[in-house]
Parts: structure tokens; sequence; C-alpha cells
């Protein structure tokens, strides 16, 4: 029975990763977003299939818009990357001018959770926490109860007209949920009222970043670092899974360009 079991996660694996290499590492199209869509963390109106699967952050993502919104669905099946954009944040920043230099652009950051006075992730007490805020050898409905009971606050930043943090229940109309699926598969959603975006390429077009800042230490679900030690102020790790460590620990990106559907 054990042997059957391996064989089919390793068949789901492998066919998560052919799927990866067809898709476009830059989502490509225009979408206009499915009637009706929700934000709550279910790619449901997507039927677990995106626009783009980006390798630098290891993450499935899908832009669309409608008359009144942008959207942004990503989706993390590994699970250091779910832990990673829960501990740290994902930045959406969109740029209206069309001008990826241009610095003018909005940002939204979800999860935004509180740090420690050391640095980890705090609970909504601000306790102090040396581990993965998410107990991941636990159903997928527990998972979902403790990220729940972090995910309060989104952080804005580039604009004058919102709160540098609003709850997740605001009257701006910015929306931002997460959540496990059965698979224990993590997926992030956004809407962002196009009001806010000052669109000034005929309203056309825009720019965006995705970023997913670097875990700390203490809060990776990954503990293969047999030893540490500063040589010249440079911090040297050892173990068997510090390259992977190291990626997560450093923060990572791409942008594009999305052309808004009519």
């Amino acid at each position: 029975m054990k042997k059957l079991l391996i064989l089919f996660f390793a068949g789901i694996s492998l066919f998560t990763v052919a799927i990866a290499q067809k898709l476009p590492s830059i989502q490509e199209n225009s979408l206009r977003a499915p009637s009706g869509i929700k934000i709550d963390g279910k790619a449901t109106e997507w039927n677990n299939q995106f626009q783009a699967y980006n390798k630098n952050t290891e993450i499935y993502y899908t832009i669309s818009n409608d008359s009144k919104n942008l959207y942004l669905a990503i989706q993390a099946t590994d699970r250091d990357i779910a832990n990673k954009i829960i501990c740290s944040g994902l930045t959406f920043m969109i740029n209206g001018s069309g001008k990826m230099k241009d610095q003018d652009g909005m940002s939204i950051t979800f999860p935004a959770l509180k740090r420690d006075r050391r640095g980890g992730v705090g609970t909504t007490t601000d306790r102090l926490s040396s581990k993965p805020p998410i107990e991941y050898y636990k159903d997928a409905a527990i998972m979902n109860v403790q990220l729940n009971s972090l995910l309060k606050d989104i952080k804005v930043a580039g604009t004058t007209k919102i709160p540098d943090t609003i709850s997740i229940y605001n009257p701006e109309g910015i929306k931002a949920a997460a959540m496990f699926d059965d698979e224990k598969i993590f997926t992030v959603e956004m809407a962002i009222p196009r009001k806010y975006l000052q669109l000034t390429n005929n309203g056309k077009s825009l720019v965006y970043s995705i970023k997913i800042d670097g875990a700390l230490l203490r809060n990776l679900t990954r503990r293969g670092v047999t030893s540490m030690k500063e040589i010249n102020g440079v911090m040297i790790m050892e173990g068997p899974d510090v390259p992977r460590i190291q990626v997560l620990m450093a923060p990572t990106d791409f942008s594009g360009e999305y052309t808004l559907a009519k």
C-alpha cells in the first residue's frame, strides 16, 4: 500500500512539472475575468489552470480584469514556497503609466503578517514565534483555520488615497484571500479597483511586478542547516538543505506588461 501511495504522489508531481513546462514564464494574453468572480482563495473560476508559470518565483499566476477591477490569482504547489509567501508576503505592484522605469506605481502586499521583536512571524498577540506559522502535517481544514487566524491585513503603498495598512474587510474595495485546497495546494487571490491604478497610457495597458520577499530562517519548514558561522561579515551555512534554504531566504520577483481586456 505504501508503495502505491508513493507512486501516486510521484505521478502527481510529474504531471505538475509537465504542465509547468508548457506554460510561458510571463503571461502573454489579456483575459476578461469570469462573470461573478469571487476573491475567496479558491481557483474554481480558473479550473486550477493558469496563464503562466514563473520559475523564478515558482508560482503559477493569472492576471485578468473586468470594467471595475484588476485581478491576480497565484498558486503555489510547493509547500516551501507557500510557507515563504505566508511568512513574507506577496507584493503585486501595478504601474498605470505603462513604463517599467516609472516608480509611481501602486502596490499591495498580502499576506501582511506582524513581526515579533526578533523578526519572526508573530501571532495576533505578537507572541514570539520560532517556527512556521502553519502546521503543514495536519489536514487542510486545520491548516486553513490557522491561516485564517493570521490573515487580517493588507499593506498598501504608492497611493495617498488609502492608508498604508487596511483590514481585509475594507471600504476601499481592495480584496485579498488565501486558502489551501484539499491537496494542500496554496492559492492567493487579489482584486484592485481600477480607479486606484492611475491609468495614463490611454487606459489600455500597464506594467506590473510580482515579488515574494525572503523568509527568515526561523520561520522555514526546512531544518537542514547543521552549522552557521560568520566569516568577514558574511553568514556561512552548512547542511544538506542549504541551497534550497538560501533560495527561500532570498527575495524573488518578475515583471511583465498587461493589456486590459475589453
